[in-house]
């Protein structure tokens, strides 16, 4: 693998290109590292081993841009899966990584069947990107609001449903965490896509995922999951799978608020609170400093910014944002209006350190008074803002992982 180190202010992608254009095939790099500055011995000579420490991972470009939005998250897992990569970033060139043209045409077929969409290999040659793919597929692909975060392993698949945004992506790490042995399928939020209208009732939401996992597994047994708002989705799908006469197996909450505790409503939210949420923190970006602008001029600077950090796809735009927004106040709406009934069934619950120390509001005892077949409790480090994400994440997985193993005992 041919690797070249540089101490430039040039964007990778160009360096690349510039290589490929000037020299045989052969000696283009698979990857170019930039850095501040040369690592020298005490003698002033090049440093080679302080140059392969800095290496990437084999094939990983020099700068890893993780998955944004489903899509990308599908492609790139099956570009490890055919490429036999760790990780794979959606800036990785998929030739580079080690990819001919035979794995082209295995990743067209995987495509096709995975995703519903017929391209051609050539289109792998030109869009040789997650993220260039990504972009070409966006348009062509059926809707559906189970996305396959792990399609792979002989478990009963775990349905999990989206938090207040709507979006799934925000499982992938816990699917990676549980392993490849988990089938793992996040449920996302209709009224993303252009000329969709988003849901505001749960009981509408949940009726609409419980088709689309009958669909995919008409027999259950079901293991119904929810991080925060969709926890309540969850619980609403396990009451009407029960209703059905289906069983459920597991309804785990992940740090879903007590129904003891009181919501906001969709007034007390504006946009400008919402986008300053969606935000780095390091941006230093108040609330206030977003409400100073237009309507327009805040969604075009946000995803603008987002853009500069990689946060979302290139094809991401105002509109895209608005509709996000859109779907967000709509599960508010919906989330204030829902009324829990008792539940005839089991459910287990994973907190945070954050949200069991609110004892005083005692936030797992409201769930466990609706659970009439009763309640276990899982606590674990990190807060609710940090549960979903390394190295949280991975005890999350470990308690989930022994609940789930429970079941098959």
């Amino acid at each position: 693998r041919l690797l070249a180190y540089v101490v430039t202010q040039e964007p990778v992608r160009a360096l690349i290109a510039y290589a490929a254009e000037r020299l045989p095939e052969a000696m283009v790099p698979a990857s170019i590292v930039v850095l501040a500055a040369m690592p020298l011995t005490p003698n002033g000579k090049l440093d080679r081993r302080a140059l392969a420490e800095a290496a990437p991972d084999p094939g990983g470009s020099a700068i890893a841009v993780a998955p944004r939005d489903a899509l990308e998250l599908r492609l790139a897992r099956l570009w490890e899966e055919l490429l036999g990569v760790a990780r794979v970033g959606v800036r990785d060139d998929f030739f580079a990584l080690g990819g001919h043209s035979l794995l082209a045409l295995r990743l067209v077929t995987r495509i096709a069947a995975e995703l519903g969409v017929k391209i051609s290999a050539a289109a792998v040659f030109r869009q040789r990107t997650v993220e260039e793919l990504a972009q070409a597929l966006r348009l062509g692909l059926p809707w559906s609001p189970l996305v396959p975060l792990q399609s792979g392993g002989a478990r009963p698949p775990l349905f999990c449903v989206h938090p207040q945004g709507g979006l799934a992506i925000g499982y992938a790490a816990l699917a990676r965490e549980l392993g490849a042995d988990q089938p793992f399928y996040g449920l996302q939020a209709i009224g993303m896509e252009e000329g969709q209208e988003p849901l505001t009732s749960i009981p509408a939401m949940a009726a609409l995922y419980v088709e689309a996992i009958r669909e995919l597994l008409p027999d259950g047994p079901y293991l119904l999951c929810g991080y925060s708002y969709g926890g309540r989705v969850a619980y609403e799908m396990a009451q009407q799978l029960c209703r059905q006469g289906a069983r459920v197996s597991l309804l785990a909450l992940l740090d879903s608020a007590s129904p003891a505790l009181d919501e906001a409503t969709a007034d007390e939210v504006d946009d400008a609170t919402l986008l300053c949420n969606l935000l780095p923190p390091d941006l230093g970006l108040s609330a206030e400093d977003l409400r100073r602008l237009d309507a327009e001029e805040r969604l075009n600077n946000v995803v603008a910014i987002a853009h500069q950090r990689g946060l979302v796809p290139p094809d991401f735009d105002a509109q895209g944002l608005r509709r996000f927004l859109r779907v967000y106040k709509s599960n508010i709406v919906a989330g204030c209006s829902y009324r829990l009934a008792p539940y005839p069934g089991r459910i287990t619950l994973l907190q945070s350190e954050e949200r069991a120390a609110l004892a005083e509001q005692d936030p797992e005892k409201g769930w466990c008074k609706l659970a009439l077949n009763g309640c276990e409790l899982h606590i674990v480090p990190g807060t609710h803002m940090t549960l979903m994400q390394p190295p949280a994440v991975t005890t999350l997985a470990e308690r989930l992982r022994e609940c789930l193993s429970k079941l098959s005992a």
